[in-house]
């Protein structure tokens, strides 16, 4: 053959990849060169499906040398004459430029041509030197030379006219022991037919085969990779970090962030949002709004990319965060009524590694996030008259998520807008006005402790006293992990006194309507309450402060005089 050129290699012997051999010490050579060998291929777990590989001898271990253990020490490595060809052809610009280069494994006149003899010696190492091995970081880590060499390769044998895949007979390398293979270094790639339930193919793999001196050699355990994919609800923090949310609820218009976890590979991530507020909870996502991350450049280290030139690591984990807005279309709970506004995520990933378009779908879990009603219902005394025009202001006092101390200005298509300061009667912004049938409705608040406070009564009624109250959107959260939680139900604060609720005797709870309070007016101070909220026990104490200030006036008065 014309690749007969050899030369021991120096370094240290790879065990699970043979990339060098090891001349050290007293070797005792074969008697004879070992002509057949294994290679063994295990599941990492008992259910694993099989899988069947095609192989393809690339070189031959020659003049094998041994310890006084025996075990191996030294060999040459001698590449097959069909495939030299095809190898060169997978060598990156700059491999074939040095490899070519090099008289001790190439000449012009073909007497000499031992390109896997090249790439064991000068390509396949880490940074220190040493040889790699599947054994440690598979392959070196995904962006070792071993692993690119492999993964060009595998494209190269894809294309027409490369060397025909051995088979035994008609059948390919499989999971288990394959026995009586030709010695030394195969390629081997995974073609099982795979599906979302038997998960990936496995990466291209170099490997030597196993034969006596060489036990740790020649086997191949495959990874159980089928990929998953994990979606938190997360808060961010001033430094620039992330913590798991512990409570789903926001006002319309906040800013709602989502973390996705998963391992490499991954191709194509979608997030589906949801987006029409008149679809029915079983058929979420219709009409929503899906956001694509799509990885595929990255993870294929594809030219141009940061991880063409820096690498990933095999397993690593990808960690996206999705800023998304809880907008008006949003559905909105009340107490006994849950409304979900559910988020979920998919990976799309391809479990052929050289085939980006051969595409499964692992479904993710759903996210949902809530917001919550109030209304007040505005009548005369008796209860039966409802009254328009009486302007109310509502202020978060407490509990919300990031807009205590604030008014509720206007709800526009981006939600709500917040004032610094109450807002006044004459004001269109932040002013809550009752309609024709005496409510008004306010949709999207975030949980927390709220207070109203009627600035103008309806027309014909009295603006002495007029009433403040509090109430309280109050969430019960289940007991899944931080990030995952749902809301299990909602209770609206008690005006009485329970949940945050303020005393005032013209409040109450609507009976039926579970997000209403009804409020009455007085039409004078005859009508006002005797005790509690600002009624007529305040309005006859001022009464009388201006009496006693009036006598005082007088007294005075006629002193002077």
């Amino acid at each position: 053959m014309n690749t007969i050129f050899k030369r021991v290699i120096s370094g240290a012997a790879a065990l699970g990849i043979a990339v060098s051999g090891l001349a050290i010490g007293v070797s005792t050579a074969y008697a004879a060169d070992p002509t057949t060998g294994s290679i063994t291929i295990n599941k990492s777990q008992t259910n694993q499906v099989d899988h069947s590989f095609d192989g393809w001898h690339l070189a031959s271990l020659t003049n094998i040398t041994k310890d006084g253990s025996g075990n191996i020490n030294g060999f040459l490595i001698d590449t097959d004459n069909d495939m030299v060809s095809t190898i060169v052809a997978a060598m990156t610009s700059g491999q074939k430029d040095a490899y070519e280069k090099d008289a001790n494994y190439f000449s012009t006149d073909n007497t000499v041509a031992n390109p896997m003899g090249y790439l064991v010696e000068k390509v396949f190492k880490d940074t220190s030197g040493k040889a790699l091995s599947e054994l440690t970081s598979p392959w070196g880590g995904d962006s070792s030379s071993l692993r690119a060499f492999a993964e060009s390769l595998s494209k190269k044998l894809a294309e027409t006219g490369a060397p025909a895949a051995y088979k035994t007979g008609d059948t390919a390398l499989k999971t288990g022991e394959n026995k009586n293979l030709e010695q030394g270094l195969w390629f081997l790639k995974d073609v099982t037919t795979t599906d979302d339930v038997k998960g990936t193919n496995s990466i291209p793999i170099i490997t030597p085969t196993m034969f006596d001196g060489a036990d740790a050699w020649g086997t191949v355990t495959l990874k159980n990779t089928t990929p998953t994919i994990d979606k938190k609800l997360v808060d961010p923090q001033d430094d620039g970090t992330y913590t798991p949310n512990i409570q789903p609820d926001y006002v319309v218009g906040d800013d709602v962030y989502y973390e996705l976890t998963s391992t490499v590979p991954v191709y194509t991530v979608s997030v589906t949002g949801y987006g029409d507020a008149n679809t029915p909870d079983t058929d979420a996502y219709k009409g929503g709004h899906v956001t694509t991350i799509d990885l595929g450049k990255y993870v294929n280290k594809a030219e141009g990319s940061k991880s063409a030139t820096s690498g990933i690591l095999e397993g690593a984990a990808v960690t996206v965060i999705v800023k998304a807005k809880l907008n008006k279309d949003a559905l909105i709970s009340e107490p006994d009524n849950l409304q979900k506004n559910p988020n979920k995520v998919d990976l799309e990933y391809s479990n052929r590694p050289e085939d980006v378009n051969h595409a499964h779908k692992v479904p993710g879990s759903e996210v949902p996030v809530y917001a919550y009603k109030f209304g007040v219902l505005k009548t005369d005394k008796a209860g039966t008259t409802k009254l328009s025009g009486a302007k109310f202001t509502i202020k978060a006092v407490s509990g919300t998520s990031k807009h205590n101390g604030k008014y509720l200005g206007s709800y526009g298509e981006n939600g709500w807008s917040y004032l610094d300061s109450e807002p006044a009667a004459a004001d269109t912004d932040g002013v809550f006005t009752t309609d024709a049938n005496g409510k008004i409705n306010v949709s999207g608040l975030d949980a927390g402790t709220y207070q109203v406070h009627e600035i103008a009564p309806p027309t014909g009624y009295t603006s002495i006293g007029l009433p403040t109250f509090e109430f309280a959107i109050t969430p019960a959260v289940g007991d899944e992990d931080n990030g995952h939680k749902i809301i299990t139900n909602v209770a609206l604060g008690d005006p009485t006194g329970a949940n945050g609720g303020t005393v005032d005797a013209r409040v109450s709870k609507d009976a039926s309507v579970t997000y209403q309070y009804n409020v009455w007016n007085a039409k004078n101070i005859t009508e006002l309450p005797k005790t509690g909220g600002a009624g007529l026990a305040m309005i006859v104490a001022v009464g009388a402060l201006f009496i006693a200030a009036s006598g005082i006036f007088a007294l005075r008065a006629r002193r002077k005089a």
